[in-house]
């Protein structure tokens, strides 16, 4: 079984033709060959959500962190401004009908992140996107499209601006361009490690099993039989 020998070129289903406009650079294909891995330019995600919400989420969770003596009763109102596009498809706060919609909703992300600190798998199940205090904060949070962000780069698409409003009269404004997980903003070790812990551990309840899996990827280059680690992958036991 073969494939067409023009793969980059061909006018009909050929890489240039699907990935770009008419005008491409053909040098960029091979150019730097074996000395840049486009691997690294990789993002990787860190919340349970669409990627649009993710600095959104990294924004209050670093306030959170700065400011542990304000607690969300004394918010009285957070204030997103996003793109348009994100505004357009981001799920009201009475419109919480299924866990796709929560993970599509700037006001379910905002008042889990900052009642319980993170917008994981955990804050995605059916019962807690039914909890009340969790809807009824979701009520406090505004989305709204905003001009200057529209005009910046495609690369800072995801930029965000977070206003939290407090009963004393303050304001905190807070600003994201870059989402957890973004080649400008990458995972530490430690955090890498969390997530696949917090989501093999949802198939593996044994935490050895999740460490000997660990340890054959981060050694993969010392296994003397690939059998071993395809049978450390599966649930069975």
């Amino acid at each position: 079984f073969t494939g067409i020998e023009d793969v980059f070129e061909n006018k009909f289903g050929g890489f240039y033709n699907c990935f770009t406009d008419d005008v491409y650079d053909v040098e960029r294909t091979s150019g730097d060959l074996g000395s840049r891995w486009e691997l690294m330019g990789i993002g990787l995600k860190f919340y349970s959500t669409c990627r649009s919400k993710h600095t959104t989420i990294g924004a209050l969770r670093k306030f959170r962190d700065e400011h542990p003596e304000i607690t969300p009763d004394d918010i009285v109102k957070v204030v997103a401004h996003t793109t348009s596009i994100t505004h357009k498809y981001s799920v009201d706060a009475d419109a919480i009908t299924s866990v796709v919609a929560a993970q599509l909703s700037h006001p379910y992300v905002c008042s889990v992140t900052l009642l319980e600190g993170n917008a994981f798998i955990d804050q995605f199940t059916e019962e807690k996107i039914k909890d009340p205090k969790i809807l009824e904060f979701a009520k406090k949070v505004e989305v709204v499209s905003d001009e200057e962000i529209e005009k910046l780069p495609r690369h800072l698409r995801y930029t965000v601006k977070v206003d939290v409003h407090l009963k004393d009269g303050r304001v905190f404004n807070l600003q994201e361009s870059f989402p957890k997980g973004h080649p400008k903003n990458p995972f530490t070790h430690e955090e890498l490690l969390w997530k696949f812990k917090a989501l093999a551990g949802k198939a593996f309840p044994d935490e050895k099993k999740t460490e000997k899996i660990i340890d054959a990827v981060l050694h993969m280059e010392d296994l003397k039989n690939f059998n071993d680690f395809t049978e450390l992958l599966s649930a069975r036991g």
